[in-house]
């Protein structure tokens, strides 16, 4: 009797251990960077940056953001493993190029939710799509198209130009090729800023540098090459009309898509290069930047031409 009695006892006693653990085991925490009553500015061109970090004295099992109303960023679902009690996560709110928003200033409110196998933890924020246009930067780089001295490849993170020699043992990014084709098989159309994976390059620098090795446009950046124009039939922007909104608004641009009259297989570029002219580029990482000619010499002949050209961009 009394080890059955014994037996009785530890038995309840592991029982009652076992549901005061469970009892003791904390709920799902969940805290952000972001403060309550916080409201964080997104647009194109700028992030809202969210930390969130997740502690639980259960299994931590799901952690999802819902958004209302829905944005162009995809909400975020993680399953975690069956060993997660902590866990930190990034996230970026960022309106994707082409987003319509009805207002300049519309809010959106993003629902954090973690769940456990028993039991989930909410918070919920404001984000505001408000653009605010970078404050604008700029340098000042000479191009010329003069045989292998020609610094015609610009770096524009580099804020240089490179000869063709440069550009390949220096440096494989650059984000605009400087020509001047006077060959009236390519309807000799002067100056241009040419996209460095256009495959018209190729025969450009074998007919320029033949003992050269030979140009390949299938792995260099894409840049789209432009122009801008007023929405205004009746008015002609000039250089006196631009601002960093300019700079960065994706409205009034005409976007080349071929390098004069060749084809479109051979790529983009913007040619016949004027001061006047207001030029428009869109980099392979999304930046955009605007140049200025701000003085041409020599333009008639192929080995000697060169520019000085002003570069546009957001800090």
């Amino acid at each position: 009797m009394k080890k059955t009695t014994l037996l009785l006892m530890l038995l309840l006693a592991v029982l009652a251990g076992s549901c005061l653990k469970n009892e003791e085991l904390p709920p799902p925490r969940m805290t952000l960077t972001q403060a309550e009553g916080e409201i964080l500015d997104f647009s194109t061109v700028q992030s809202a940056d969210v930390t969130v970090h997740l502690e639980s004295g259960e299994v931590l099992k799901r952690f999802t953001t819902s958004t209302y109303p829905m944005s162009s960023w995809t909400d975020t679902i993680i399953d975690f493993d069956g060993f997660t009690h902590r866990a930190d996560i990034d996230l970026s709110f960022r309106a994707h190029k082409g987003l319509k928003i009805k207002t300049k200033d519309s809010l959106f409110e993003v629902t954090y939710k973690v769940f456990t196998e028993d039991s989930s933890c909410t918070l919920k924020r404001k984000l505001r799509y408000r653009f605010i246009y970078p404050q604008l930067d700029s340098f000042d780089i000479k191009v010329a198209s003069a045989g292998k001295t020609g610094k015609c490849f610009i770096s524009i993170d580099n804020r240089e130009a490179y000869t063709y020699n440069e550009a390949f043992n220096k440096t494989k990014e650059f984000d605009l090729v400087y020509v001047n084709e006077t060959d009236p098989n390519d309807y000799s159309f002067g100056t241009a800023l040419v996209s460095p994976d256009a495959s018209y390059l190729q025969r450009y620098f074998q007919r320029k540098l033949p003992s050269m090795p030979i140009y390949d446009s299938n792995v260099q950046y894409h840049t789209d090459c432009g122009i801008v124009i007023s929405s205004d039939l009746n008015k002609e922007l000039t250089w006196k009309d631009f601002n960093s909104t300019m700079l960065g608004d994706e409205e009034n641009v005409l976007w080349f898509d071929r390098i004069n009259v060749l084809s479109t297989l051979y790529g983009v570029g913007a040619v016949d290069l004027q001061p006047f002219r207001l030029y428009k580029f869109r980099l392979h990482n999304g930046r955009y930047i605007m140049v200025r000619i701000l003085s041409k010499i020599f333009s008639q002949y192929t080995e000697k031409s060169e520019m000085e050209l002003r570069v546009y961009l957001q800090q």
